[in-house]
Order: C-alpha cells, then sequence, then structure tokens
C-alpha cells in the first residue's frame, strides 16, 4: 500500500471524524477544544490521494503526567477498509515524532476506546487508572507515552 502522511486543517479530518468518531451527530460534533490552537498538530493518511485516516495532537496536561510539555491525542481514526493494515501505527509514529522534534515533548497521553487498546500498547503506551465511561461513545482507557 502506498501511504503518504501529510499535515492537514482540522476541518479536513471531518471527512473521517464525522462518519467514523461522530456518526449520527450533528457535523458541529466534529470540532474539537483546541482544534486551531497554534502548536495542535493534524495528520492525514492518504492512499492515491484517497483520506484514509487522521491523528489530532492537542498541547494539553495530563493528570497523571504532571509534565509542563504535554500533548494530548484526539480523532484518530481509519477508514473501515484500510483498518488492520498499519495505518494507526504510521499515523502515530509519525505524530510522536513531530511532537518530540518540534515541541520538546515530554508526555503523550489519550483516552482510548478499549477496542483499540492493542494499537497503543504495541506503540509503547501504557494504561493508567481504570476504565471509564465517555458518553455517548462507551468504554474507555487512559494511556499514556513518557517521551523524556
Amino acid at each position: 500500500m502506498n501511504l503518504k502522511i501529510v499535515e492537514i486543517e482540522a476541518q479536513t479530518t471531518f471527512e473521517l471524524r464525522h462518519p467514523l468518531l461522530r456518526t449520527g451527530r450533528p457535523i458541529e460534533s466534529c470540532i474539537m477544544d483546541d482544534d486551531d490552537h497554534p502548536k495542535t498538530l493534524h495528520l492525514g493518511a492518504y492512499s492515491n490521494q484517497q483520506l484514509v485516516g487522521i491523528l489530532s495532537a492537542m498541547p494539553k496536561t495530563c493528570n497523571e503526567c504532571k509534565l509542563s510539555n504535554s500533548y494530548q491525542l484526539r480523532g484518530i481514526a481509519v477508514r473501515k477498509e484500510f483498518q488492520g493494515r498499519g495505518v494507526a501505527k504510521l499515523l502515530l509514529i509519525k505524530g510522536i515524532n513531530l511532537l518530540i522534534k518540534r515541541h520538546a515533548t515530554q508526555c503523550i497521553w489519550l483516552n482510548s476506546r478499549i477496542a483499540a487498546q492493542g494499537l497503543y500498547q504495541k506503540t509503547g503506551f501504557k494504561a493508567v487508572g481504570d476504565p471509564f465511561i465517555i458518553e455517548p461513545i462507551g468504554l474507555h482507557q487512559r494511556y499514556k507515552l513518557q517521551c523524556s
């Protein structure tokens, strides 16, 4: 698979955020706090010029990671027909590397749906705390990656 990962605008993520992460909800539900923050990173994975995966990273402190330079990963999604082919892992690796290089990021964290926990564990993230419910989505687990 020929995959190209590039930086994109927040609004470009809506093409996948809406159908994959905000199903049945209004398009406005795709807007996330800090989407337009100057240090927010949005990545898109393209296969033959089709957007197949997205990842957003916002500067935000984690309660379990008191380091001052932390980022939260949000809105990670891959088109169903491309899932299981390494797209999300490549987005994570590219995102992590850019955050460390550009911002000397010390901690990267996220709240993951339980179904995706294997991806984060294989990428070096460690579960912290107990699973919790995010309404109306369901059961989640917090993960963090200590970068320094």
